[in-house]
């Protein structure tokens, strides 16, 4: 009895801790939430002590839910992206399938696509978004509005200005009619940001104002951080520096307050930059932006983009200037390059800045060769960057123009199918550019193919005028030395049989004589046609000069290189060639054979003893074969005589 109770009563106590542990969990997450709204790193703070604690063991999963998704958040509001990829995807593997937290999940996929935005994977955000608008309901406006303001950013940060509008306009136009006046001022302030760009300045004004005033009540830091920052470039872009440097020092002390590394980092950069263009800048001012300068250099681990880098560099060279320290100037831009127009408008913009500072700085130390060619591909650039600013500027009015025209005509327009039809047109311009470029890379492919088939067949010309003789289609003198490197190895090294023949027409200088030079050129040819057709495939032979022939014969022994000379002899004893005089000459021919063996080690043995018994066939009467008196290498004659493995040799004709 007292065992039960015991139990009874340490399951009663297991029981209230964990009620009393999802209760403290539940507290904190609360506050975390009521706190991200005006201090994001606070609760971030409360946060990571409810990690840290491990309060979120043995949490039912619409609590653990919401705490990933507001982790996801806090961290997409911080610009971590590793955070906030790596809370959305907790969240989403909590309620996958679980119909009950399915607005959980929507969230959840949105942090993570703005998880994978801030890690400037755009191409899979831009299919997630893909994905996630055509599964959401066309009811759930919010939530689409979303959607869309994400899209919106993504096209503004890959420069795709067009879109980028058009996906803003569509973003507030369902914010408008959804009801959420929080997401309506939120969207309301990336909207007037573009804006500003595209110079709609009065509408982008009143937007911003309205929000910030909206913000400011209820005491929305961060949103009312991104509005001043707005307000500070829409003053700039009215030429009000100094309003715009005042606004940016109210936007500094809200990034303070929220506690956003990021945002501290743009700002004291922006201000710098403002500062570097006043002309030229006061010692006051000087001062200033060298502490900024220090400042913003402890922050440069927050520079999230290529862009962000590249504006430091770029004051860091412009503070140089002012400083008139172009030795610095020009040791920190040594290194820096290659200055190359990338189509992005301010990329090429900075690039151009930076390539001029750099012909200054090399003129100003001297360097007055390196500093013209500086300037020469500065001018080179800029003309093409001017002729596509041009070009981008008269795009952007007409589409400004088009989208208030269209909205004239039509007060309820839908923007939603304005953008995707601006998308299936970018779309299909990426396809046309595809195909051009395959298009392009076939044709330089096809051109390269037909290069090299033209080299292969220069070459071979080459190499028949280098190593086949002219007349007869046969090996010249040159390819003998070739053709024993070739069957050294095989041969030479490895005893196995090589056999040579040393051929002569017999009498062939009375063919000449008395029948003329071209019957003699017949008889050439037509013997050199001979030995190929009567010797084995495999047969290496090679005129030596005038009628003087030599075959080589691989895999081929004293025996067979007998039994292979008289059968060329035989048949070169039937050619009949018909003289000029239409006479027919009968041609026979003499043979010496020899063989590598255990006397004969090397091609100059093999060849004098070929030479020999060719003489020795002369001597004895002509027409015949002679191959006496050297000992046979029992190797024995392959059943396929036509093995030219061994044997890299190119038949000429």
């Amino acid at each position: 009895m007292i065992r039960l109770l015991c139990i009874l009563f340490a399951m009663f106590s297991a029981m209230s801790f964990a009620q009393s542990q999802q209760q403290n969990f539940s507290k904190l997450l609360a506050q975390a939430e009521k706190t991200f709204i005006s201090l994001p790193s606070q609760a971030r703070a409360i946060v990571l002590q409810m990690e840290e604690d491990k309060l979120g063991l043995s949490q039912p999963p619409p609590l653990l839910a919401r705490y990933h998704l507001l982790s996801a958040k806090i961290a997409v509001a911080l610009a971590n992206a590793d955070d906030a990829q790596r809370h959305a995807k907790i969240g989403l593997t909590l309620t996958y399938d679980k119909q009950e937290l399915r607005d959980y999940r929507r969230y959840l996929q949105l942090s993570l696509v703005q998880g994978l935005m801030l890690a400037q994977n755009y191409e899979q955000a831009l299919r997630q978004l893909k994905v996630l608008l055509a599964e959401s309901s066309e009811e759930n406006k919010s939530y689409r509005s979303e959607l869309l303001m994400v899209k919106a950013q993504i096209y503004e940060l890959t420069e795709q200005s067009d879109i980028a509008l058009t996906a803003y306009k569509a973003a507030y136009q369902l914010a408008q009619v959804s009801g959420d006046n929080n997401l309506l001022q939120r969207v309301a302030i990336a909207f007037a940001g573009r804006l500003v760009q595209y110079k709609g300045f009065n509408k982008a004004e009143a937007l911003l104002n309205e929000s910030r005033q909206y913000f400011h009540q209820h005491r929305m830091s961060l949103e009312n951080l991104i509005a001043q920052i707005n307000l500070a470039e829409l003053a700039y872009h009215r030429n009000d520096t100094d309003e715009a440097l005042s606004l940016l020092a109210s936007a500094k002390h809200l990034a303070d307050t929220v506690g956003s590394g990021t945002y501290r980092f743009v700002i004291e950069l922006r201000v710098i930059e403002l500062m570097l263009e006043m002309n030229p800048p006061t010692d006051r001012a000087l001062a200033k932006i060298t502490a900024a300068l220090v400042r913003v250099d402890l922050l440069s681990s927050y520079a999230r983009t290529a862009s962000e880098k590249e504006r430091l560099v770029l004051a860091h060279a412009r503070h140089k200037v002012a400083l008139k320290d172009f030795s610095g100037l020009t040791q920190m831009l040594a290194d820096y390059g290659p200055f190359v127009l990338s189509g992005n408008y301010q990329a090429d913009r900075r690039a151009l800045s930076l390539l001029q500072l750099k012909a200054q700085g090399l003129a100003s130390t001297g360097q007055f060769e390196a500093a013209y060619q500086a300037l020469l591909v500065h001018q080179g650039s800029f003309v093409i960057h001017n002729r596509r600013r041009n070009s981008e500027n008269l795009e952007r009015q007409q589409l400004i123009f088009d989208l208030d025209l269209l909205e004239q005509r039509n007060q309820n327009l839908n923007w939603n199918n304005i953008l995707q039809e601006l998308e299936l047109k970018r779309h299909g311009r990426t396809v046309a550019q595809l195909f051009l470029l395959l298009l392009i890379i076939a044709s330089v492919a096809a051109i390269a193919i037909l290069f090299v088939m033209i080299l292969y067949r220069k070459r071979h010309q080459l190499y028949q005028l280098a190593y086949c003789d002219h007349l007869t289609g046969l090996y010249n003198r040159r390819y003998l030395y070739l053709s024993f490197q070739l069957l050294k190895h095989q041969y030479t090294k490895h005893l196995r049989p090589l056999t040579g023949l040393m051929l002569d027409l017999d009498h062939f200088k009375q063919v000449n004589d008395q029948h003329g030079h071209g019957t003699g050129d017949k008889a050439l040819i037509a013997f050199a046609d001979c030995c190929r057709q009567s010797l084995p495939d495999n047969a290496i032979v090679i005129r030596l000069g005038g009628e003087e022939v030599l075959a080589l014969l691989p895999d081929c022994n004293i025996k067979h290189g007998e039994a292979w000379a008289e059968k060329l002899r035989i048949a070169v004893e039937k050619l009949t060639v018909t003289s000029e005089d239409h006479e027919q000459v009968k041609l026979t021919v003499s043979i010496g054979v020899a063989c590598l063996g255990e006397q004969i080690k090397d091609q100059t043995q093999l060849l004098d003893l070929a030479d020999q018994r060719l003489y020795a066939a002369k001597s004895g009467g002509r027409n015949r074969v002679i191959a006496s008196d050297s000992p046979p290498v029992e190797h024995g004659l392959k059943q396929d005589p036509l093995n030219q493995e061994h044997v890299e040799a190119v038949v000429c004709s």
